[in-house]
């Protein structure tokens, strides 16, 4: 999810500016903020910004199926960094920024090269692998899949999405409905202060995507939370222009695509906002 203090206009105007370009924070006259935090329903986090009264601008929140679907959703970080947020100090901040200063600095920071998977390269005889998708200072992964990479990571995703499927407790009707109208109402409020809320179905392919379907049909979950939120909702796979893209893990885009992607759905937002 990331939150854009921009108009309306100078958003259409930028995607004119830059259509070849991906959507960085230097385009914008007020940086764009990356809040997503990777697996975890973003419900938290939207109702953070709905009780700030500070804050008035767009919000693009993504969705997934599970999110709407589980009946009794489970502790995630979203809700612990929320409330962290609200407690930070003067000495919370400096020991984020030297955290931050240090692993952007050392490379031993990297988890490939901590003594137990150094042990492991060793025996093998190789060298450590860099991690395929590092998180960038603005939160951004640059996901890299290459032939060596991408059927170990993709059998390591499906497995989980099995057994989230498997584990899965289905909420009632009834229970649905009041949880899109628990997230209507912070809607609401961010509305009242001229700002926006879109939310989007990123893509998923392949094995992935028929075990969302089959666990978490669209038109049980997503089409009944289009239906009643009373605001805009792309689903990539009503799009002609997002339908195509192939995620290699299932659930996720190359850097490459992900580009032609942002690319893609600036246009269409350029257009509907």
């Amino acid at each position: 999810m990331a939150g854009l203090e921009i108009s309306d206009d100078e958003l259409a105007q930028r995607y004119k500016d830059n259509e070849s370009r991906y959507m960085r924070p230097e385009q914008f006259k007020v940086s764009p903020a990356n809040l997503s935090i990777d697996g975890n329903p973003p419900f938290p986090v939207l109702k953070n910004l709905a009780n700030d009264d500070k804050f008035s601008g767009i919000v693009f929140c993504s969705i997934l199926p599970q999110w709407l679907a589980e009946k009794t959703p489970k502790k995630n970080r979203a809700a612990k960094w929320v409330r962290k947020y609200h407690k930070k100090t003067i000495l919370s901040n400096i020991d984020t920024y030297l955290s931050i200063l240090l692993q952007k600095t050392f490379v031993f920071r990297n988890q490939g090269l901590s003594p137990k998977n150094l042990k492991k390269q060793i025996k093998k005889g190789q060298w450590p692998v860099p991690p395929y998708s590092p998180m960038r200072l603005d939160r951004f992964r640059e996901a890299r899949f290459t032939d060596e990479n991408t059927q170990k990571i993709l059998f390591s995703r499906i497995k989980r999405a099995k057994e989230i499927s498997q584990q899965s407790e289905i909420i009632s009707t009834q229970g649905l409905y009041e949880r899109i109208n628990a997230v209507k109402k912070d809607v609401k409020k961010i509305k009242q202060r001229g700002g926006k809320v879109i939310f989007i179905r990123m893509p998923s392919s392949g094995e992935i995507r028929k075990i969302e379907a089959a666990t978490w049909p669209k038109s049980r979950y997503w089409d009944v939370f289009a239906d009643n939120i009373s605001s805009p909702t792309i689903h990539f796979e009503e799009r002609k222009e997002l339908r195509n893209f192939h995620c290699p893990d299932g659930s996720h885009l190359d850097v490459t695509e992900a580009k032609k992607f942002t690319t893609q759905l600036l246009r269409i937002l350029s257009v509907e906002l």
